[in-house]
């Protein structure tokens, strides 16, 4: 036990230890952080006030009782620190900026917002002051900012990342996932638990299996202490007192604060008369307020009311400007609406712009295979730039069974390429991180079933971070020619290989860099365009083959990429052949294929000679057993049974001809 100014500490720590001492905090400090206390607070009581008149349209998770928290980590945390957040931010965003202006132009919706109102209340983000990110989802910003943290270390910077989540995170698996590969790694990240004992209406007990969050994470290679997240003073000396054993030992810390949550978990009223928690009496009220008891501690070690009283003044004269500023403040125009959403060389974008394209080295093609292909790729872009590294589940590839990646590690170290646990959803949320810092990872997903699980991250934070920064952020994260263009490009990019590509052989330019919005006609045709992606193109090649011998002209498309999408390159062929076959590999219904014939239809409405076709996967799930499977997939045959539909001809008997053998080519195991 420490005591500073008014101030009691608590520490978790081995039997034995005692708690070093990092001095009491000055008045003037002090000063300081009552006044950040005050925003916050007065902040949030204005929102209150005004959210009844229906001009803020977003929803508000108002953090009254938690202010001490954010106030008390950030005062205490070192500059040049990076900052992630939930929902209930407004705190955090105060304590960090101390700018109500853009505050509350964000909640009205206005220009003058953190995010030209595009964000609302649950995405507030500061780049410039070290906020990076919050988020509306429960848990998302967590392995967000230990990839920023593994940048720090991929950089060797001693900075520092500080990760703030609720209680009800600690349910979610990405936090467990996320907190076990910064201790893996032992990085330099602080995880700030603000523990209210509730998820929504839920009491932790009715949740959780486990004791405590500190007893479970004490299993783990970090740091752990808690404390009372009310008592702002303990809460900047508990903060300087982990930072110092952090120091000492560089791993990961855990501060877990307890606090009293005043308000409804959205909204601007009081709940006790809900039945799920009881009112506090009016001593457990300033016991449980931070704003109460930090007045007292001042005031007990001689601080004068009328000191206070100005401070008080000063935050209530920048509130009122900030609330009317906002009110009259325009709202963003039209444009805004498609701004933001791709960066072109580091610089804002509308969604019609695309990156441009990229010189090519200019070496002579040579005929390799696509799995190579891939390694030769990423082995130039390694080579090109430091910022890029690989990673994922089994990237070192020991027995060889996919070989993209073969070779990398030999080459590169371990620092550059290296395995991951099986966390895809935390794993994906280290690349973001790792690409918002600046770095340009390459994260690979060994099967797309697996990248399912990394959903949350994928459309709630990788695809949406930009949009919801108003454009600060680059975000050049690839998740697995068109590979080294997606390293290059400072947007995030899916890059999806069919493992049966991997050993297709044909002439590849070493040197070239394709750009990413490029579809490639394969063939050409005047009779029929098929429209094909992945390994599609490889079975309409086929059909076109068998069906030229009939004098029958398949144009092949190869759609290298869905977004941004070649659409001049679909909408001509169309135009040319009139007819038009959609091969996707993937389902049917709600698939790329129905995009492709909405655009066809809309943009060749008059010049089709027949009915769009559309062909993919049986309309359920893969079967395993290998004539149910044929079966299930389309193929060359499918596509020539199309055509000589769509042209009323017979159909030709094709048994004679070399079709693909999945059994004969496909090595598996996975």
């Amino acid at each position: 036990m420490r005591r500073g100014l008014g101030a009691t500490v608590e520490e978790d720590r081995p039997k034995g230890s005692s708690a070093t001492s990092s001095g009491s905090l000055e008045k003037p400090e002090v000063l300081r952080l009552y006044r950040k206390l005050m925003l916050a607070r007065r902040a949030e009581e204005r929102i209150r006030q005004e959210y009844g008149k229906d001009e803020m349209k977003t929803p508000v998770h108002l953090g009254i009782g938690q202010e001490a928290i954010p106030a008390g980590v950030c005062s205490a945390v070192p500059p040049g620190t990076t900052f992630f957040g939930t929902y209930r931010n407004h705190a955090l965003f105060l304590a960090l900026t101390e700018d109500s202006d853009r505050l509350f132009g964000e909640l009205y919706g206005k220009v003058t917002g953190t995010a030209k109102g595009k964000a609302g209340s649950m995405h507030l983000g500061a780049p410039a002051d070290g906020l990076m990110a919050t988020s509306a989802v429960v848990g998302t910003t967590i392995p967000v900012a230990v990839g920023v943290a593994l940048a720090n270390q991929y950089r060797q910077s001693d900075a520092l990342v500080v990760s703030f989540f609720g209680d009800g995170a600690v349910e979610e698996g990405v936090f467990w996932e996320s907190f076990n590969f910064a201790c893996l790694k032992k990085l330099r990240l602080l995880f700030v638990c603000e523990d209210n004992g509730l998820a929504i209406h839920t009491p932790a007990d009715q949740r959780q299996g486990f004791r405590s969050l500190p007893e479970a994470a004490r299993g783990f290679h970090c740091h752990v202490a808690s404390g009372d997240g009310s008592d702002l003073l303990s809460v900047v000396a508990l903060t300087r007192q982990m930072l110092e054993r952090m120091a000492k030992e560089v791993r990961p810390g855990l501060l877990h604060f307890t606090y009293f949550r005043f308000l409804e978990h959205v909204g601007p009223r009081e709940d006790f008369d809900a039945g799920y928690r009881p009112r506090p009496s009016d001593e457990e009220r300033q016991r449980l307020d931070p704003v109460t008891r930090l007045e007292r501690a001042l005031c007990q070690s001689g601080c004068r009311p009328e000191e206070l009283a100005v401070i008080r003044k000063a935050v209530e004269e920048q509130l009122e400007r900030s609330v009317r500023s906002a009110r009259a403040a325009p709202f963003a125009p039209e444009e805004e609406l498609i701004r933001d959403v791709f960066s072109v060389d580091g610089q804002p974008s509308a969604t019609d712009i695309r990156p441009p394209r990229c010189p090519g080295r200019g070496e002579p093609k040579q005929v390799l295979s696509f799995r190579r292909a891939i390694n030769l790729a990423l082995e130039h872009e390694m080579d090109d730039d430091p910022t890029v590294f690989v990673f994922g589940l089994d990237v070192p590839d020991h027995k060889r069974i996919y070989g993209s990646t073969r070779g990398l590690v030999e080459r590169f170290g371990p620092r550059r390429c290296f395995g991951t646990p099986l966390s895809e959803d935390a794993m994906t949320g280290v690349a973001l991180g790792a690409a918002i810092s600046g770095l340009r990872p390459v994260h690979v997903h060994i099967r797309v079933d697996f990248l399912l699980l990394a959903m949350n991250q994928i459309a709630n934070m990788v695809s949406t971070l930009r949009y919801m920064s108003g454009g600060t952020l680059r975000i050049p994260l690839v998740i697995r020619a068109v590979l080294r263009a997606s390293i290059r490009d400072d947007n995030p990019v899916i890059f999806l290989e069919h493992r049966w590509l991997y050993d297709v052989e044909g002439e590849v330019d070493e040197g070239h860099v394709a750009p990413l919005e490029s579809s490639l006609v394969r063939r050409a045709g005047k009779d029929v365009t098929a429209v094909c992606t992945s390994w599609m193109v490889i079975e309409a090649m086929k059909a076109a083959e068998v069906l030229a011998r009939r004098g029958i002209e398949l144009e092949v498309i190869d759609v290298r990429t869905i977004t941004p999408l070649d659409e001049q390159t679909i909408v001509d062929s169309v135009k040319k052949t009139r007819r038009c076959v959609v091969a996707d590999y993937d389902w049917v219904f709600c698939g790329f294929s129905a995009e492709i014939a909405a655009l066809v239809g809309a943009r060749c409405f008059g010049e089709l000679a027949q009915p769009i076709e559309r062909l993919g996967f049986a309309h359920v799930p893969c079967p395993t057993t290998r004539p149910l499977e044929n079966l299930f997939y389309p193929s060359a045959v499918t596509i020539i049974r199309t055509v000589e539909r769509m042209l009323e001809l017979e159909e030709a008997d094709v048994t004679g001809e070399s079709f693909y053998s999945y059994e004969q080519r496909f090595k598996g195991p996975f």
